[in-house]
């Protein structure tokens, strides 16, 4: 659910609305954020490959249309997240 009067720290799209996101998220880089911090445990590390075959089974085990990234949509929302890391908290 969005918050009406956030804005996602990376883009344009509004904010979800978890107030304890922080920097403030849209869903789409809010779900390459928890792959990436997944992926971050593990001995392989984060990796476009990677986080492409997570996502497969992250889709594939969500109810139908709850994933919003698209796996062509990494390499952008990535690049968004990792360009402006001092963000992150």
């Amino acid at each position: 659910m969005p918050r009406d009067d956030i804005q996602c720290t990376f883009c344009d799209d509004l904010a979800v609305g978890l107030p304890f996101i922080q920097p403030p998220m849209c869903q789409r880089h809010y779900e390459v954020a928890r792959l990436m911090l997944l992926l971050e445990r593990t001995p392989s590390g984060v990796s476009l490959p990677a986080m492409e075959r997570l996502l497969v089974q992250v889709a594939a085990a969500a109810p139908a249309g709850a994933v919003q990234v698209a796996s062509d949509q990494l390499p952008q929302l990535v690049w968004d997240l990792l360009q402006n890391c001092e963000r992150l908290i």
